[in-house]
């Protein structure tokens, strides 16, 4: 019956984004802050952040200005220089991942899928309950694959759970 209902709710998931429903910030009251309303809340966390921005923005700019020691300038170089090293390196290995993933991804929707007929072809194995299990991928159509389960000397078959 669990079972049942936790499938059955799925059908909710379907949503997009854009069916989102959006609260009205004016309506909700937040007591244990003396009764501010969400939108008064936002606001004004809002302005704190735009102030905190500016004052950053001064420091910063007061603090460049300052004169700095010889070495410790060549220290901060070294820092700053090994970081967008580092930095670099870390772009260029996320763009080739990127770039394997979306390959793969494109090979595998834009590539015919070979019918297998009902044979089944073994992706690895694995030991269930002290017995050899071959856990295979069979494509009965180019939609959807099905996994299916099989031990030695017995004809493989849809996996099944007691």
């Amino acid at each position: 019956m669990g079972l049942g209902v936790l499938l059955m709710s799925g059908v909710t998931a379907l949503a997009s984004e854009a069916d989102l429903k959006i609260p009205d910030l004016h309506v909700g009251r937040f007591e244990t802050l003396g009764g501010i309303s969400a939108w008064d809340l936002l606001f004004y966390g809002g302005i704190v952040i735009f102030f905190t921005l500016g004052f950053s923005l001064y420091m910063f700019f007061q603090i460049r200005s300052l004169p700095v020691h010889k070495s410790m300038k060549s220290v901060s170089d070294i820092i700053f220089k090994t970081c967008s090293t580092y930095l670099i390196q870390q772009g260029k290995f996320l763009f080739y991942l990127f770039c394997f993933i979306a390959a793969a991804y494109a090979i595998f929707i834009f590539c015919p899928k070979p019918e297998l007929a009902g044979h089944e072809k073994p992706v690895f194995e694995a030991w269930a309950d002290g017995k050899p299990v071959q856990v295979a991928w069979s494509v009965p159509t180019r939609s959807r694959g099905t996994v299916s389960v099989s031990t030695p000397g017995r004809t493989p078959g849809p996996r099944s759970r007691p």
